[in-house]
């Protein structure tokens, strides 16, 4: 996730190089002591006033200063009068820049970021930290930037950059709305990428067989999304290990922490994420007023697309769905337009997940070449300027002819989710009549709503679409034969609250919820039991009610909440056995047996969600071989909250297997007369948006 959403771009408008001002930036930084020092060269037409970080000291040549007030934020800065005497003036500054790196947003889906520092281990300065004078009015600008330190350090900005680490000068052409310097004792490799874009890695150790796996990705990712959205708008993406766990986007490059680039998946999650936001937020800004659509679409075009070319499309939107129930759905979400920015479980499901289901709905309606024709006309038209929703919303209606405006206005002001339950289907013969109910509180939304038919003799599932847009409604199909069942929304195309029955246990409805329980084993030894207690210490966040019990101070489980059973001695592993049970899995002496084969409790974590009393109130057993693998799962198991069984090597850590319950028969399922227990005919193939 980007900190800001920026832009770079010089060969397609160059004349935007003398429509807006310029910093010309020279800068030495000291980390030994947390100094920096630097100058910029101003070419002004009269007095302006500008901001720089408090405990920096400024003089100026050219001109006059006046001090004045402290203005109050996550960084002290002082504002600044400046008189020039001519056109040109140069101001310098000078002092320490080192603020800690804290935490924030819930703990554990929040992150940790500093607004500056300077300091042996690495740089860390945006627009924020004051670490050059932001010139009030000047709302974008362009830049250079010659920047010295330790003879091995690389630091890397904006745009296109050359030298030796050490002293390197780094140009920017096009508009700007900040200047982000980051980087280190850094390792570089570099390639050329498709259409000459420059890539580059650069990691705190020696890593060759790692920086050609980032290199080799970026490329292929570059490749995809330059055919589906035009031309990539930057001369390079550089991947920077940072000193600390972060995932930030900037224009032309990705700050990612040691231990998230090392994990195998985020060569095909968070970098195409991150490298599609040089067109989405990066590349056409957020109007932040209007809300935040570009989290979404992004998701969208890169964790949902990647997802669905491989034929996991829809396990990913029922994932989507399982999260907003899992941590929004309980009145704790907000209309998709006031989105700004990820702080938690719920901000993520909707501001991300409602997002980008929110335009699945429109491509669904569209047709892949009307939905990509708009979004390349899109960032077209937006490239480096502001762009909101409803620039989105006429993209979409010049590319198809349609009003779109009660669709967007229903997604996005309006809170919530609708919730469908179907309720009779009955065949004539030759009609087939079903009646589907919207149960949400408030009024019924407008859906179009697919629905599969099995019918007899047929090898694939007949598929139609309906509208709905009463609260009950009987609607009216012609399928070709007799229909055997109808299954409503198989694809989860829709969003929506799902139901109970369509909700496997997972960890998420652990994480998710308000108030859970930690039972520890009393019988377990000092060692372990104070693991337990850190793991639960670290599990509570504010808002949530999270008690920790050991399992003699129990006669039994509450029925009302997720438990989360720590340990195989615990007295209440059979109501896991007996959970499991109903999910085709079980619990034995030599390990955890599921469908796909047997997980032995040697040498592993194994972590279990089973069917509990509701489907909100899962029963989750965690059992480690070794006590002190449990210190580095506390801070990795909520990234893996949709997954209802998982297996990590005990001593490295390292995932070995996770898996979804799959659920047999739901709600959205209705039988016809001689059709009862049919399985599902298959649903006719879908081409992906990466083939288009």
């Amino acid at each position: 996730m980007p900190r800001w959403l920026l832009l770079w771009s010089l060969l397609l408008f160059p004349m935007w190089a003398t429509a807006v001002p310029q910093h010309r930036l020279e800068v030495v930084v000291d980390p030994a002591n947390h100094l920096i020092e630097g100058s910029d060269r101003l070419r002004l037409s009269g007095p302006v006033t500008f901001l720089l970080h408090e405990g920096l000291e400024v003089a100026v040549e050219g001109g006059m200063l006046q001090r004045g007030e402290r203005v109050e934020g996550e960084v002290p800065l002082r504002r600044w009068r400046l008189r020039p005497h001519g056109e040109g003036v140069v101001l310098r500054w000078r002092g320490v820049i080192h603020h800690p790196v804290v935490a924030f947003g819930d703990r554990l889906r929040g992150q940790a970021a500093t607004p500056g520092t300077v300091q042996p281990e690495g740089v860390f300065l945006d627009g924020g930290s004051g670490w050059y004078p932001l010139i009030e009015g000047w709302d974008r600008f362009t830049f250079t930037l010659r920047v010295s330190g330790p003879s091995d350090w690389w630091l890397v900005s904006q745009g296109r950059g050359s030298g030796p680490p050490g002293a390197l000068r780094w140009r920017v052409q096009a508009p700007q709305e900040q200047v982000v310097l980051v980087g280190g004792p850094l390792v570089r490799y570099q390639a050329r990428g498709p259409a000459g874009v420059g890539l580059a890695v650069y990691l705190r150790d020696d890593d060759p067989e790692l920086a050609a796996h980032y290199l080799q990705a970026a490329g292929d990712h570059l490749r995809r999304y330059q055919a589906l959205l035009g031309r990539y708008p930057y001369p390079k993406f550089a991947v920077v290990e940072n000193f600390w766990e972060t995932g930030y986007g900037f224009p032309s490059f990705t700050l990612l922490g040691s231990r998230v680039m090392r994990l195998p998946f985020i060569l095909h999650t968070s970098l195409p994420h991150e490298i599609l936001h040089n067109w989405w937020g990066n590349g056409v800004y957020v109007a932040w007023e209007a809300g935040n659509w570009s989290e979404g679409l992004t998701a969208y075009l890169s964790d949902h697309l990647l997802k669905e070319a491989a034929g996991r499309g829809v396990e990913y939107r029922r994932a989507t769905l399982q999260k907003y129930r899992a941590y929004a759905a309980d009145g704790r979400d907000f209309p998709l337009r006031a989105f700004r920015a990820r702080h938690s479980g719920a901000s993520e499901a909707v501001g991300y997940g409602k997002a980008l289901m929110l335009f699945h709905r429109v491509r669904l309606r569209l047709g892949d070449a009307a939905f990509t024709t708009a979004l390349r006309e899109f960032y077209r038209s937006h490239r480096f300027r502001e762009a909101g929703w409803s620039d989105l919303q006429t993209a979409f209606e010049a590319a198809s002819s349609q009003d779109l405006t009660p669709f967007f206005h229903q997604w996005l002001e309006r809170a919530g989710a609708p919730r469908l339950l179907p309720r009779a289907a009955e065949w004539d013969g030759e009609r087939l009549r079903l009646v589907i109910e919207q149960r949400q509180d408030g009024p019924p939304y407008r859906l179009r709503l697919p629905l599969a038919v099995t019918v007899a003799g047929r090898e694939t599932a007949w598929e139609t679409w309906v509208t709905l847009e009463q609260r009950r409604q009987t609607v009216v199909l012609q399928p070709p034969g007799r229909p055997l069942r109808v299954d409503v929304d198989p694809r989860f195309d829709v969003f929506r609250l799902l139901d109970d029955s369509e909700t496997p246990p997972s960890l998420s409805l652990f994480f998710g919820a308000r108030q859970r329980l930690l039972v520890l084993p009393a019988a377990a030894d000092a060692e372990r039991l104070a693991a337990y207690r850190e793991l639960a210490r670290r599990w509570q966040e504010p808002g949530v009610d999270q008690a920790v019990v050991l399992d003699r101070e129990l006669d039994a489980l509450p029925a009302d909440r997720p438990v989360w059973l720590l340990g195989r001695d615990n007295r209440f592993v059979a109501q896991v056995a007996e959970g499991l049970a109903q999910v085709g899995a079980g619990l034995e002496q030599g390990g955890l047996r599921h469908g796909g084969g047997r997980l032995p409790w040697s040498g592993h974590c194994l972590i279990a969600a089973a069917p509990g009393p509701v489907a909100s109130a899962p029963r989750v057993l965690g059992a480690c071989e070794r006590v002190g693998a449990w210190a580095g799962l506390a801070r990795r198991l909520p990234h893996y909250a949709r997954y209802g069984l998982l297996a990590f090597d005990a001593q490295t850590g390292v995932n070995r297997h996770k898996g979804e319950w799959r659920l047999q028969r739901t709600v959205m399922t209705l039988f016809l007369p001689g059709g009862e227990g049919t399985s599902p005919a298959p649903l006719p193939p879908r081409a992906p948006l990466a083939a288009q």
